[in-house]
């Protein structure tokens, strides 16, 4: 790096305990490559709606005009969530919320925290 065109010098020069900065060389496909099954699922919708940038949220979610590249990178990621839920596809939206309302219960129940005995106040 030149100062004032006359002297020389490197970013060690100046600050020699901190880190060297590093560009990001990853890309969303080289991470869906590594990360697991529901991870990489997700990556292709991802990609779909950078493919539309500038498009907001609401537009690439409008159901009459969502893009067709997102609606399938959608029905993948679903086919891959219901897969490793259940083994399977869904039957039907019924069966599909019955699931995730079992899930739900189980998770909350466990995550509640145990009832203890009455304490009786002294008023």
């Amino acid at each position: 790096m030149k100062l004032l065109g006359i002297l020389s010098c490197s970013a060690a020069d100046f600050c020699p305990n901190w880190p060297q900065l590093r560009l990001q060389t990853t890309s969303l496909r080289e991470e869906a490559s590594s990360a697991a099954p529901a991870a990489k699922a997700s990556y292709p919708i991802l990609l779909a709606r950078e493919h539309h940038f500038p498009a907001t949220i609401a537009d690439l979610y409008d159901p009459a005009a969502m893009p067709e590249d997102l609606r399938q990178a959608h029905e993948r990621n679903d086919e891959v969530l219901e897969r490793i839920y259940i083994g399977r596809r869904f039957k039907n939206d019924t069966e599909r919320l019955e699931k995730l309302f079992d899930l739900y219960t189980k998770m909350s129940e466990s995550a509640a925290p145990a009832k203890k005995g009455k304490v009786k106040s002294d008023a």
